[in-house]
Formats: C-alpha cells, structure tokens, sequence
C-alpha cells in the first residue's frame, strides 16, 4: 500500500510567511485505550476528560488559517481519540469549506470505533484520507472491507511490527510527561519550524510530543493563529532550539528525530532569526 504522506507537495513553502505545512488538531481529551508507551496508561498523570474543541473554536481557527497557501494537511489527532469527538464532523465540514486546497485533510484514528457509517460520513464531510494506527494485530483487511467503494484513502500504520518502522517512530511519551529525566539530546528538531499543534480549547501548543503542555503560544480565541505562528514567544523557542535542546524544557526531555520532514522550513526560519 502507498504511503501518502511520500507524495506530500511541498512546492509552495517558499518564505517566512508559507512555512506552516501541517496542522494538527486535538478536539477531545477522550481515549478509549491506555496503551503502555501513553500517560494515558495512568491516569493520575493523564486522566481522561470530557472536554472538545466547540464550532466556534474551530471556525476562529480556520479564519486564522485562510491565506496561509504553505498548509498541505490538516489532520485531527493529538491527545485523544477523533472518533469519540462530538464536533468532529461539523469541523471535518469547517475545514474543508474554509481551505479547500489542502491535500490531504485527515482523520488520524485508533481504530476501535471506525465503521463503514464513520467512513461515509467523513468522506462526505470533506475528509479524503483516515489513517488508523494498528498498534495489536493487521487489521487491514477488516478496514477495506469497511471502506468497500467509498472514494476515501484509507492508510494502515502498521506499529505492532518491531522490525518494521514505517517512516514511523513510537515516542515513550510517559518519559516526556516526566519532570525528572532530562535527556539533553543535541540532535535538532524540526517539529516546530512546520507543524502546529492546536488543543481542544484553542491553545497553540508547541508539539503533540508536549503531553504536559509546558508550552503555549497563544489562543486562537484570542488571536489570529497566523500572529501565533510567528509570535517573538515562538521564534525565540525555535530560535533556542535551532542551537540545542538542553535546557529548552519540553524539549530537553525528548528524544524524537524529528528531522523526518521539515528541513526547508527550518532552514527559512535559520535565515529569518539569524
């Protein structure tokens, strides 16, 4: 099966003002799982709660978004599980009609919940690509059958596998919620410098690697996400970055790659900020 995401199109990141690709939304606070490698697991570290992104959250996100032609996918995903958002058709819909140019926007999903019914309405909601992370057994088969005739790309990431990483990496966030080991890794990330990461409330977090939500930016509720993204709070958190992750918190306590994707916009921002 084609990974989609190797046919990104990335010709439109050209300057400062298009180097936002990739939006991540988090609309629930609610799992249905508590895998081992998630804070989830214990949920005096991250219990689950009933909260999601409201309409109006998501419209004032996406009116922040309009005229940023860079952003190539939107993608719900984050802290919790899509499926069990109760707003997550109605934003599917925001989305689509607000920037309707984006490649792929995506439902990024356990799983668990998915069914034919799910498939159909996000397809006619306007999302073209649901993603579901197989983390216990090859449930490929099962997911076509659902998906039957309907025009939808349907991505299995295989995560059971441990010889097999899939251009993917599993992240122990359970470390990384932790105050107490700091790993000080030298390596860059380029995580900041094209991705965001918008929470349920509206908040402009730094990444989804960020469970404890050290960072935030600013609130779409507030402020026009284009004025976030380029906020002076932002820059001097890349700017920092680009030297070093050492006593750069969360990042010091991360061990990711984060060099998958991202190195032309990170290169924009090294000239924008020198």
């Amino acid at each position: 099966m084609i990974n989609p995401f190797t046919q990104l199109d990335y010709s439109k990141i050209r300057d400062i003002n298009t180097t936002l690709f990739d939006v991540e939304i988090n609309g629930s606070e609610l799992c249905n799982r508590t895998c081992s490698f998630c804070p989830r697991h214990d949920p005096e570290v991250y219990p689950n709660q009933n909260l999601h992104m409201s309409i109006e959250t998501c419209s004032n996100l996406v009116d922040g978004l309009k005229g940023i032609e860079s952003i190539g996918v939107v993608s719900f995903v984050g802290f919790g599980e899509p499926l069990l958002f109760k707003n997550l058709i109605e934003c599917v819909k925001i989305v689509r009609e607000g920037l309707p140019n984006i490649q792929h926007l995506e439902v990024n999903t356990n799983g668990d919940k998915l069914t034919t019914e799910w498939i159909e309405d996000l397809y006619e909601a306007g999302c073209n690509l649901i993603a579901v992370s197989m983390y216990d057994e090859d449930i490929t088969d099962k997911l076509l059958e659902m998906k039957g005739d309907i025009p939808i790309t349907l991505f299995p990431r295989h995560h059971y596998e441990e010889e097999e990483d899939y251009g993917l990496v599993l992240v122990n966030r359970n470390e990384i919620i932790s105050d107490n080991k700091l790993l000080n890794v030298e390596s860059p990330c380029y995580l900041p410098f094209y991705k965001a990461l918008i929470d349920w409330n509206g908040d402009v977090l730094l990444c989804a690697n960020d469970w404890s939500k050290t960072k935030v930016f600013g609130n779409v509720n507030e402020h026009k996400f284009s004025d976030i993204w380029l906020s002076d709070e932002f820059n001097k958190h890349r700017k920092h970055l680009m030297k070093t992750r050492k006593d750069l918190s969360p990042c010091d306590r991360c061990d990711i790659p984060g060099t998958m994707r991202g190195e032309k916009n990170y290169k924009i921002f090294r000239e924008y900020l020198k």
